[in-house]
């Protein structure tokens, strides 16, 4: 319940921290995603559901010393397949297709991000800009360590309701792998629209915080604003 209520009140607040980590969100105009990693099961069978034809564009980057704390290539492969597996059923793929979009320059910015810090995302978004200029049109993603402090696997900022004047964006701690494998599209969730929404309280969708989430499917409502966000009309 506690959980529950300091979510919804993050939300009031224009923060969202993504995941019960036993302690009160960071205070920050940031999505945050947390929670407990876990072993991917076998596949699950997905139900049709209302087709919507968008072709999702995402631009996606690293900083330079991504490699030295993950496996930025493996992870992103990992989390592009499974976010088309909960896409399809509702008609939309990201333009890239089958093949995930390969990274552009890097980032250049040596630091862990500290997740809940505005300066730290901030700082990450800003060199990424520097390296490849923006496309309105596109969400960028970035994969970069976090700090050693929290739990964050994900965290998403910028855009016109953020205290930074960047455009919006996602990060990806390449130092982390959920076992659902849903981050990459938890992230593009909170993306799609600019205010801060509470996080799902069922499980099985991908939009959940629960530690033992299983995020077999991406509900309809959120099929819809990723369909109608700036990456997918």
């Amino acid at each position: 319940m506690r959980a529950t209520h300091l979510a919804l009140a993050a939300c009031i607040l224009g923060t969202a921290a993504c995941g019960w980590t036993g302690q009160a969100p960071p205070p920050r105009p940031a999505i945050v995603a947390a929670g407990q990693a876990g072993l991917v099961g076998g596949p699950t069978p997905l139900k049709p559901k209302k087709q919507r034809p968008a072709k999702l564009r995402i631009i996606v980057q690293k900083t330079n010393r991504a490699a030295e704390f993950g496996d930025p290539h493996g992870l992103l492969a990992e989390l592009y397949k499974r976010a088309r597996e909960l896409l399809a059923p509702h008609g939309m793929d990201f333009a890239a297709g089958a093949t995930a979009p390969a990274f552009g320059p890097d980032a250049i910015d040596a630091e862990k991000v500290i997740a809940g810090s505005a300066a730290s995302c901030g700082s990450v978004m800003e060199s990424a800009l520097r390296a490849l200029a923006d496309r309105p049109d596109a969400l960028r993603i970035i994969f970069c360590p976090f700090s050693d402090t929290g739990d964050a696997f994900g965290v998403t900022d910028g855009g016109p309701r953020s205290a930074l004047t960047v455009p919006r964006f996602c990060l990806i701690n390449v130092r982390k792998r959920r076992g659902d494998l849903g981050t990459l599209l938890h992230e593009m969730v909170h993306a799609a629209k600019p205010e801060m929404i509470a996080p799902d309280a069922d499980i099985n969708s991908v939009f959940s915080e629960a530690g033992n989430r299983s995020a077999t499917e991406l509900p309809e409502k959120h099929a819809e604003s990723i369909a109608t966000s700036f990456f997918g009309r």
